[in-house]
């Protein structure tokens, strides 16, 4: 049986096109990348509400918002 860490790295209003690793060159975002660059980054993910409190809940707990 294998161990993972996670890390959850969540900011406020991040739009994916605001980032460099990910094809914007409008900013410099060097931390994010290096994560990025050393983990995973997700090109197709949804989420399940325009809201970002019942979208953080969701994640966190696995249940749809209501």
């Amino acid at each position: 049986m294998s161990n993972f860490n996670i890390v959850w790295i969540c900011s406020d209003q991040q739009r994916w096109d605001t980032l460099q690793c990910l094809g914007f060159k409008g900013t410099q975002t060097p931390n994010i990348d290096r994560l990025a660059a050393r983990g995973t980054a997700f090109a197709r993910a949804y989420c399940q509400s325009p809201i970002c409190t019942p979208s953080r809940t969701s994640f966190l707990t696995g249940l749809y918002p209501i």
